[in-house]
């Protein structure tokens, strides 16, 4: 898959199919109308109505917010800058999980930052959580007060998520 189209591999969800949905499409019939059952991160929906094989592409998720989310992504309305989801702590995920309203800002950052994208518990366990949040806050905002810093240096850059992680790689 090119750089380019990486965005078909939809929202980071358990079972996402985004590395294997060319295949999938590929071996579907064409037709009016592809109807997604379980939508789930969308990986399928996003590669088939790109494929023009289609008319027309239905995507469902049982999850209404999961649904209204991937279609606020693909509209860009509203617009998420997702820099401002780089970083979140154990404390700022539960606080969103437990006291913020139901919206699709929220479901964003519980989906992002929760442990097999379940939106329930959070990402790292409490024993590598420190290490991981200290290289995030180095890579995206150089903060850290260690020589972790100068891969905010190395990446600052680079406008796009994958593309400061890809930096990191290479630093690394």
């Amino acid at each position: 898959m090119k750089q380019s189209e990486k965005w078909k591999r939809g929202l980071p969800y358990v079972g996402n199919k985004g590395q294997k949905a060319e295949k999938i499409i590929d071996i579907l019939p064409a037709g009016s109308r592809l109807v997604d059952v379980f939508g789930g991160g969308g990986s399928i929906s996003l590669t088939a109505a790109s494929s023009d094989k289609w008319n027309e592409v239905v995507y469902n998720d049982r999850r209404k917010t999961v649904v209204n989310l991937l279609k606020a992504l693909i509209k860009d309305k509203p617009h998420f800058d997702l820099m401002n989801y780089v970083y979140m702590d154990r404390e700022t995920f539960y606080s969103w999980r437990d006291k913020m309203p139901d919206s699709i800002e929220r479901t964003l950052v519980l989906t992002i930052w929760s442990f097999s994208n379940d939106l329930r518990s959070y990402l790292w366990g409490p024993k590598n959580e420190k290490d991981k949040l200290q290289l995030t806050r180095a890579l995206f905002l150089g903060d850290t007060g260690t020589k972790l810093d100068g891969l905010y240096s190395y990446a600052k850059n680079e406008n796009s998520i994958s593309g400061k992680y890809r930096l990191f790689h290479k630093w690394r």
